[in-house]
């Protein structure tokens, strides 16, 4: 059998990107202390999530706290909702991702507004642009 490839749901593009990440989770996680920060790094990025790496599994459902630290663009405090995880078969880690929750996060328009400094320029226009 091959492999099948499940119907896109991203709301929005993601950008490949690797950026320091903190991370608390709001909640008591199995095998964590209370209040322990999880430090990894993000895999991919967009205005709505982010999939991050991390030596430390996080179970779905989980509320978490993120502060992403950007080189040039400052400091991201956003929330959100671990959204699922599964193990990296790469180095033994995990990939999370996490949807942002856009009416907790302190940051949410700076984010946005950050992530359209690195948008693709538009499609249509660079075919139109060299097809002349």
């Amino acid at each position: 059998m091959g492999n099948k490839r499940l119907p896109e749901r991203r709301a929005h593009p993601r950008i490949a990107l690797y950026e320091k990440v903190a991370l608390q989770p709001a909640a008591t996680v199995s095998g964590m202390a209370p209040g322990m920060t999880i430090f990894c790094g993000t895999v991919n990025i967009s205005q709505g999530g982010l999939q991050i790496r991390s030596d430390s599994p996080l179970p779905a459902r989980c509320r978490v706290a993120l502060w992403i630290d950007v080189a040039g663009a400052g400091k991201f405090f956003l929330d959100g909702e671990v959204k699922w995880q599964a193990e990296d078969e790469n180095d033994g880690g995990y990939l999370v991702g996490i949807a942002i929750d856009e009416a907790k996060s302190a940051d949410v328009h700076k984010w946005k507004a950050f992530l359209q400094t690195l948008s693709p320029p538009n499609e249509q226009y660079l075919q139109s642009v060299t097809s002349n």
